[in-house]
């Protein structure tokens, strides 16, 4: 409701207005665990494998496992950082 309806996509999979509600509101949920500095960093660490698994002959597996280990350790050292989160 707070993003103007022109900014999203037109592409139903990517429109979050489009989705039914309940993965929405699950999504929202999970959010909620992580600082908006840490979204950002973890949807940077996706694009780079998104490039790599694009243009790279990596194994998929690999950049994935990396992926998600970048992911995970960015919200270990903020947990260490600050331990009421």
């Amino acid at each position: 409701e707070s993003l103007p309806a022109e900014m999203l996509t037109g592409d139903k999979r990517f429109n979050p207005l489009a989705s039914h509600p309940f993965p929405l509101f699950n999504a929202h949920r999970q959010c909620e665990r992580y600082t908006s500095k840490e979204l950002v960093a973890a949807m940077e660490s996706l694009l780079e494998a998104n490039r790599k698994l694009v243009t790279t002959d990596q194994e998929e597996a690999v950049v994935l496992q990396q992926t998600l280990i970048q992911i995970v350790g960015i919200q270990a050292k903020s947990t260490r950082a600050n331990p009421a989160h």
